[in-house]
């Protein structure tokens, strides 16, 4: 019977920090946190132990992660691993492996592997047969509506995009957006063209968003677009993003456009196969091109081929 796991960490606040977002994405609630010993404790909600413990090495010394050792935090769902995975990267933790089926181990065995600040390694992982991911992920994929943007729906596009402006490097934006600043982008969408905005829609809360955005300013582009696509938190692999992506590349199909350009953060698994099931084909990599939460990412480029009008 396992009573509990230490962690040995060599700043306690910056680790903490690490360890925050992805208890709370887990559903473990924080039992206790005391700067001063340093020490802070985790606990599944419904009993006592084991305790997932955050702390100085008890001999005083720096901490000293050992080879082959790993702490692996069960999670209920594929959805939630990936969050978890992608929570770490951001707080500048590193991959040790994307998550992903690992059918060495069992084959309904879904996990992501990733160090912490300290070097210790951890594994998020759940044990979700596919039939059952299927099945659970239906229901919000029938049940959201697609539809058109309306200007009610930005206080909720909003929101969605600062999550990921404040806890993830998906965007290179550092500081949140206001109502005034996403007013003028809202305004740039119409439902003819070559930028345009589709919404997901569930139980009347919007929940996420595709759209086409001018790639440059430069008149000989115009033919080429970027696309944007973002969901709520906890909306992830659903099957939302595919029906938005649907929509707008349909639309689009009608349009003077050539090529749609996307510049994916990486690593980022989820977005790379989303997007090369809708053709995108990747054409280069620029390394270390954006500084946030104090690491340089990479962003992958991607190009999918659109017949446009003037092809036709």
């Amino acid at each position: 019977m396992l009573s509990h796991v230490h962690i040995g960490v060599r700043d306690f606040e910056r680790a903490l920090a690490f360890y925050r977002p992805l208890m709370e994405i887990l559903g473990y609630p924080l039992k206790f946190a005391d700067v001063k010993a340093p020490m802070a404790a985790w606990k599944p909600s419904a009993q006592e132990r084991p305790l997932f413990l955050l702390g100085r090495a008890y001999n005083g010394e720096d901490a000293q992660p050992g080879n082959g050792q790993m702490i692996a935090l069960l999670a209920p769902s594929r959805d939630t691993v990936e969050r978890c995975y992608q929570a770490a990267l951001a707080q500048g933790g590193q991959s040790e492996g994307a998550p992903g089926l690992r059918p060495q181990y069992h084959p309904d065995y879904f996990g992501a592997y990733f160090r912490d600040l300290d070097g210790n390694k951890l594994c998020v992982c759940c044990h979700d047969p596919v039939e059952q991911a299927e099945q659970r992920h239906a229901g919000p994929d029938d049940t959201a509506v697609i539809r058109r943007v309306e200007a009610r729906d930005l206080p909720a596009l909003l929101d969605i995009y600062n999550h990921y402006v404040r806890e993830t490097p998906i965007t290179f934006d550092i500081e949140p957006r206001t109502l005034a600043q996403r007013k003028a982008w809202l305004e740039s969408f119409a439902a003819q063209g070559r930028y345009q905005c589709f919404v997901a829609v569930k139980n009347d809360a919007v929940v996420g968003w595709a759209s086409s955005h001018p790639y440059k300013d430069r008149a000989a582009y115009d033919t080429t677009v970027t696309s944007s696509i973002y969901l709520a938190p906890g909306t992830t692999g659903r099957g939302l993003g595919r029906r938005l992506y649907n929509a707008l590349f349909e639309a689009l199909a009608a349009e003077d456009v050539h090529r749609v350009f996307g510049g994916i953060t990486l690593p980022n698994e989820p977005s790379v196969r989303l997007h090369r099931s809708f053709g995108f084909e990747p054409v280069g990599t620029y390394r270390e091109v954006g500084r946030k939460f104090d690491r340089y990412w990479d962003v992958a480029t991607y190009l999918k081929v659109m017949p446009g009008e003037f092809d036709r």
